[in-house]
């Protein structure tokens, strides 16, 4: 008998009444008040884990040039939040799997539940826009500000250098300068 006087089997057959589309294994875990309370805590635990980190829709942007941090826009203010921290939508299935399963390691059917119960309720909280970034990127290499300054006497390249970008611009804004 439960606390509330019903035993667990009338429990779980009032649940499958309310709910048929619950397994019955995972109708019998949550019958038991402390798992049940389990799951409710670290399901909200890990939900709120996951958010807090954030959870980008398409990170193969970021991946392939390799952010360091990203700016976010959110009720019209901008933030920027580091990159390597995001969790990306395609990589939820494992990171989950595997927390749900370090939480109950005996216990693969309470593992599976846990996994349900997150996965079903995390979304992505950060969307990537293509356009707005490349928007961002064009203004960014408009405002670039192409100056420098050479000192007299400043050695631009010795002898035997390897010759770099901004070495052959100096000497080619020095050439047309001439």
């Amino acid at each position: 008998m439960g606390q509330s006087g019903v035993s667990v089997r009338e429990r779980v057959n009032r649940m499958k009444e309310i709910a048929p589309e619950l397994r019955h294994e995972s109708i019998e875990l949550l019958a038991d008040g402390a798992i049940r309370e389990r799951m409710r805590r670290e399901s909200l635990r890990l939900q709120a884990r996951y958010l807090d980190r954030g959870i980008v829709n398409d990170a193969s942007a970021l991946r392939q040039r390799e952010y360091a941090r990203i700016a976010v826009v959110s009720g019209g203010e901008e933030s920027f939040i580091a990159t390597h921290s995001l969790v990306a939508q395609n990589d939820l299935k494992t990171l989950v799997a595997a927390d749900a399963g370090a939480l109950f390691p005996a216990n693969e059917k309470a593992a599976r539940l846990l996994y349900g119960i997150v996965r079903s309720y995390l979304a992505p909280n950060l969307i990537y826009d293509a356009k707005e970034t490349q928007k961002r990127r064009s203004e960014a290499i408009r405002n670039v500000v192409r100056s420098f300054t050479v000192e007299k006497n400043e050695r631009i390249v010795a002898k035997h250098d390897k010759v770099n970008r901004a070495q052959i611009a100096i000497l080619e804004t020095m050439e047309e300068k001439r």
